[in-house]
């Protein structure tokens, strides 16, 4: 790295390699960050050589991604950000990390202190805790290493890990406890100050030279190949985007998130940690291939990937279970239209099949029962119900389904502020073409009769079932009732 690239900052090195298709700029950023990328691949990974393939892929899909960084909360944070993602992404494509977790034993491989030096009881100290940090789940491993040895604030891992300070700084806490335990087991106890103490001083991993080489071929090779240059972020260019992603989407038939540039900013939970002013933004996934793994979680039960499977063939998601739930990772400001297409696969233990969507957590909860259509799924040759069109609303206060046009079900809920998205399976399903787009007011059903049968319901009297008579069964049901819940946190 020349003397003079070393002074510029990591926004002026972007900026230099968008502008001038500098090779050099570009090689400079990534070497400078390279071993943190590394050691953050290393610590996901747990083998030198899948970290450094992490870690090069990682570069590759930023370097692609450069032209729209803007700088949010720094270059570091992206870049642990995108690897940590990545290392993931590997890892749940096969089960590498089990068999090494099922290999590893604790007992043989924490060392035996030495009480007489205190330089080696340290060291050894330093050692035993790194191993056993090594068995703690992601989720409490990254913050510790993330805070504690690579010293970075919790408002920085928070935004690294696409959560909040809050819940990282828990899991720290908690993931201390839970090391000192284990290392308690093993014959080695120690205090949580004593843990987190000798964290610093654990060995830092150096990325290899290799990498270092394959950065410099890397760069060359990009800075040859044409780019957008970066350019100030406006209205124009907003709606230019917006313009794009709609191309894309029926182009191609992936999957697409869109939000508005000018509405976006750094969130406190999730992934990926943005938030909206407005209410402008749509996704769809044609589940063609696997990208719809970027978009939920899973919660409850299992999904696969039908290759061959929808309408037309071409790919559909399956749930593998007959209680299934999917959690959208990326925040949703209601209200929002979700649209799918769905086949129930038949025959399960369940009563009924239905999919519906609900908020993980919620102030107040009620249940209208008796007011939707109740539908059958006969069986086709292939195994499975017909595919029917499934549309469903989520405002701030109600959650409303309708199934081929006709109405399946309601929810008056009132959603805690940071309650996340969650898509509800009973029975198994087979679910293509899913978009979720922002509603205008104007686009929600009217709602109102039931809303104000709830409405006169007295306060001391909601909790339990309570019969609604005032309201018309639909069939086959034979009366109306709503169930509350309590509240969930």
């Amino acid at each position: 790295m020349s003397a003079m690239l070393e002074k510029l900052d990591d926004l002026a090195l972007i900026r230099r390699y968008l502008d001038e298709n500098d090779a050099d700029a570009l090689g400079a950023l990534f070497e400078r960050h390279a071993n943190l990328a590394y050691r953050m691949a290393f610590r996901v990974m747990r083998n030198a050589s899948e970290a450094e393939e992490a870690v090069q892929d990682a570069f590759a899909d930023m370097t692609r991604a450069l032209p729209r960084y803007r700088g949010g909360a720094g270059f570091k944070v992206w870049l642990v950000k995108a690897v940590v993602g990545t290392c993931k992404k590997k890892i749940r494509s096969h089960t590498r990390r089990r068999r090494r977790e099922e290999r590893y034993s604790l007992d043989r491989e924490i060392m035996a202190m030495n009480a007489k030096e205190e330089e080696e009881r340290t060291a050894e100290l330093a050692e035993a805790t790194r191993k056993v940090l090594n068995t703690l789940p992601d989720l409490y491993r990254l913050p510790i290493w993330m805070h504690y040895a690579e010293n970075m604030p919790f408002q920085a891992v928070a935004a690294a890990l696409a959560s909040t300070e809050n819940t990282v700084k828990s899991r720290a806490r908690r993931g201390l406890e839970l090391l000192r335990n284990r290392m308690a087991r093993a014959g080695l106890s120690v205090s949580a100050a004593s843990v987190a103490g000798v964290l610093p001083l654990l060995p830092r991993e150096a990325a290899p030279s290799s990498l270092a080489e394959w950065i410099r071929n890397f760069t060359r090779q990009a800075a040859s190949v044409p780019h957008e240059p970066m350019r100030p972020t406006g209205r124009t260019r907003g709606i230019r985007l917006a313009a794009a992603a709609a191309a894309t989407v029926a182009a191609t038939g992936g999957a697409l998130l869109w939000l508005d540039p000018l509405s976006v900013r750094s969130g406190s939970s999730g992934a990926p940690a943005l938030q909206s002013e407005k209410t402008d933004f749509f996704w769809h996934c044609d589940f063609n291939d696997l990208s719809f793994t970027n978009a939920f979680t899973v919660i409850l039960g299992g999904v696969r990937h039908v290759p061959d499977g929808g309408p037309d063939g071409s790919g559909c998601l399956e749930t593998t279970e007959e209680d299934t739930v999917l959690e959208f990772l990326f925040p949703v400001s209601s209200p929002v239209v979700l649209e799918f297409r769905m086949a129930a696969i038949p025959p399960e233990s369940h009563g009924d099949y239905s999919v519906f969507c609900m908020w993980n957590r919620y102030e107040s909860f009620a249940r209208f029962d008796g007011i939707g259509k109740r539908y059958t799924f006969p069986l086709r040759n292939e195994g499975r119900g017909p595919w029917r069109s499934s549309r469903q609303y989520a405002t701030d206060r109600v959650l409303a389904r309708w199934l081929d046009d006709k109405f399946g079900g309601l929810f008056v809920v009132e959603p805690s502020p940071d309650a996340r998205l969650r898509l509800k399976f009973r029975g198994r399903h087979r679910v293509d073409d899913m978009t979720l787009r922002s509603a205008a007011p104007d686009d929600l059903p009217d709602l109102a009769v039931y809303l104000d049968a709830l409405e006169k319901i007295p306060s001391d009297r909601r909790t339990g079932v309570v019969p609604l008579p005032d309201l018309a069964p639909a069939p086959p049901h034979d009366k109306v009732s709503v169930t509350f819940r309590p509240t969930r946190h």
